[in-house]
């Protein structure tokens, strides 16, 4: 990990915000390492960071080993030029260990499929943090806000992989551009969330204030990934055919037919 000096751009946040689950001896190393602002600004994403690890995977991680991944992982995720950012880098133990680490605007089926192309690479993932966090950025990519219940804030999802693999500068940078064709790729799948909640709501769409309809597309969503990923789940060894393909030449719209053959 990259012990670097914390991001020093203003990001803002509430100093009456009370920091929910950090560890106290991480909490007071981070106080004795950076100045106030900085070490409150930390100690906000540190604890969103490692909120879902259990007591004892943390306990068996040194605070100052947590302080390095926070601070480095803080560090990525406050400056963000592209919809997908990749980062892929050796662990700074030398334990064989390669971190992956991605920020991309919040949207589903971000884990599972990274999950599924370390799967195919065949590297076994020893832990994988996955914050959603608030933020506003400013027309560079700088976040300006953090977690302030802010109107201009919005969701984001960072992930941290650690990999059993010890990539070479070579495959470090093919694992960087495939991560980021699989989450450009997700994020267009899903980029129709929207404007799908929108012509299922019909006339009452309009009605809705813009609170409303956030609440909305969040729920129609989960709806939509809970029906379909059960149906799917049902499935085990089926063939799925694709038939052949009519189209015009130059035609921008076609229709793929399939058929799913069940065994026996």
């Amino acid at each position: 990990y990259n012990p670097g000096t914390a991001h020093a751009a203003p990001i803002a946040f509430r100093k009456d915000v009370p920091v929910l689950a950090i560890a106290p001896d991480l909490s007071a190393l981070i106080d004795r390492s950076l100045p106030r602002d900085d070490a409150q600004r930390l100690k906000v994403f540190a604890e969103r960071l490692f909120a879902r690890e259990s007591r004892e995977r943390l306990e068996s991680i040194a605070p100052e080993r947590r302080l390095a991944l926070a601070r480095s992982a803080f560090e990525f995720f406050a400056l963000r030029t592209s919809p997908v950012a990749v980062r892929v880098t050796p662990a700074a133990d030398g334990e064989g260990i390669t971190i992956v680490e991605t920020v991309t605007p919040d949207c589903p089926f971000i884990v599972d499929s990274l999950l599924e192309y370390f799967h195919q690479l065949g590297a076994p993932m020893r832990s994988m943090m996955h914050p959603i966090l608030k933020v506003a950025r400013d027309a560079d990519g700088r976040a300006v806000s953090l977690e302030q219940a802010s109107g201009a804030e919005r969701g984001e999802s960072m992930v941290h992989a650690e990999l059993e693999l010890e990539a070479t500068a070579e495959l470090a940078d093919r694992i960087a551009r495939e991560v980021r064709i699989v989450l450009t790729e997700v994020h267009q799948a899903t980029a129709d969330f929207d404007r799908m909640t929108a012509l299922a709501m019909g006339r009452n769409w309009r009605k809705a204030d813009a609170e409303q309809k956030k609440v909305l597309i969040s729920e129609f969503r989960t709806l939509l990934v809970n029906t379909y990923s059960g149906a799917l789940a049902a499935y085990k060894n089926e063939v799925i055919e694709f038939m052949p393909l009519h189209a015009a030449a130059g035609a921008t719209d076609v229709t793929v037919r399939t058929q799913v053959k069940r065994p026996g």
